[in-house]
């Protein structure tokens, strides 16, 4: 059992931020080293992709890139997948909605069921 967000992006959807059970400690990690970042304005922070979810998804990104970034003071964590075809995605979550990540997350490991 696995859960995906899903984004309206006007034209379509957009899924990302793939978990399932084993998963989702991992993004609680990545979530809670964003939070805790207390950047200065203007600064942004490469991270390593923590949650590799390409195997999972059968997604055809070549690579995946994590970043922190401050934005006139306000936060943003970036997820970049570079594709082998098509354009790269980028989606980009405010401090705000990483937080309700994190509890929408902690709510999914009482529901999901380990495969």
């Amino acid at each position: 059992m696995y859960s995906q967000l899903a984004i309206s992006i006007g034209s379509g959807m957009q899924y990302h931020a793939y978990t399932d059970k084993i998963l989702l400690k991992k993004w609680n990690v990545l979530f809670e080293q964003f939070l805790q970042w207390t950047p200065e304005n203007g600064q942004s922070r490469t991270v390593s992709d923590s949650v590799n979810t390409d195997q999972h998804t059968g997604a055809l990104a070549l690579r995946k890139s994590v970043r922190f970034i401050d934005i006139a003071g306000t936060k943003y964590l970036v997820f970049t997948s570079y594709q082998t075809i098509g354009e790269d995605d980028v989606v980009a979550y405010d401090e705000d909605n990483v937080r309700k990540m994190k509890n929408l997350y902690s709510e999914l490991d009482r529901v999901l069921i380990n495969k």
